[in-house]
């Protein structure tokens, strides 16, 4: 913005992506983590489903249902919808491709992974503020009033 280049964004300029030191740390990259940990248990889940297909017998896990979940506090929806803002950066209440890699949060591969991952939509190119917090309300075991998890 001001016209010369500091070290952190020479660093940004000259590293492969893999290399990259995160721009954010803290509360930011814990969020991202928690959204990696929900789709790898979603694929897990469906990895499990799809075994029990071929199994023969089939152990169902009796899991709570979302309406029994105790509520995420009003200050931890705050958070997340705050980092989902800081990362929208257009404000379209989608989480690009191109938005998540500028950020430096992750690495361009995670990165794509995550957006492929983690996006619902078929053809659509990028996470949705609402699947963003559906999948944080999963991993966290927790619900929100009013906001109506899937399959539930």
């Amino acid at each position: 913005e001001d016209g010369f280049i500091d070290n952190h964004e020479f660093v940004a300029m000259m590293c492969p992506d893999e290399f990259r030191p995160p721009e954010m740390s803290g509360f930011d990259q814990e969020v991202l983590g928690s959204l990696l940990m929900s789709c790898v248990q979603r694929h897990r889940k469906d990895l499990d489903e799809q075994k029990a297909l071929y199994a023969g017998g089939v152990e169902r896990k009796n899991q709570m249902p979302a309406s029994m979940r105790p509520e995420v506090p009003e200050e931890t929806w705050a958070a997340w919808n705050a980092v989902f803002d800081r990362l929208d950066n257009d404000g379209d209440n989608v989480m690009s491709p191109s938005e998540l890699r500028s950020s430096m949060l992750l690495s361009q591969r995670v990165c794509d992974q995550l957006i492929a991952s983690a996006a619902r939509v078929e053809g659509h190119d990028g996470i949705r503020r609402r699947d963003f917090l559906l999948a944080l309300l999963d991993f966290h075991k927790w619900r929100r009033p009013g906001f109506v998890m899937n399959g539930s």
